[in-house]
């Protein structure tokens, strides 16, 4: 696990088919949860509109400003976590030795999506955007 905080690609199972699809699902729940909290945060502190405005200060821009935006990149999120769930799972009942270390990643981000997800939701705007 110390590779992924190097950048570097990790090697779960020697095989190189089921590492490029862990490597790529273990990073495609990541910029949906971020954004999801980054900007549930916001609109939690300074409202809907109060998030609409400090978006347009460029310096201070957050992507997912769009409620569905942000839905699009949640659902996006949860399928990367299933699908890590998922083929990890398989590789693990398969007895491939590094699958073991994949499915708790899976697994914790799943987690973070049940509890960010309806804490974190878009709220929506009184009038007009």
């Amino acid at each position: 696990m110390a590779d992924l905080a190097a950048g570097k690609f990790i090697d779960f199972t020697g095989v190189l088919w089921a590492d490029i699809v862990l490597n790529v699902a273990s990073l495609v729940p990541v910029p949906g949860l971020t954004l999801w909290i980054a900007w549930g945060i916001r609109e939690r502190r300074h409202g809907v509109r109060g998030a609409a405005e400090m978006n347009r200060d460029p310096k201070r821009s957050i992507f997912a400003r769009r409620p569905r935006t942000r839905w699009r990149l949640a659902w996006l999120s949860v399928a990367g976590a299933l699908v890590l769930v998922g083929v990890a799972g398989v590789l693990a009942l398969q007895d491939y030795d590094g699958a073991d270390s994949a499915l708790p990643m899976g697994v914790l981000y799943l987690v973070a999506w049940a509890v960010c997800m309806p804490l974190l939701r878009p709220r929506h705007a009184d009038g007009p955007d």
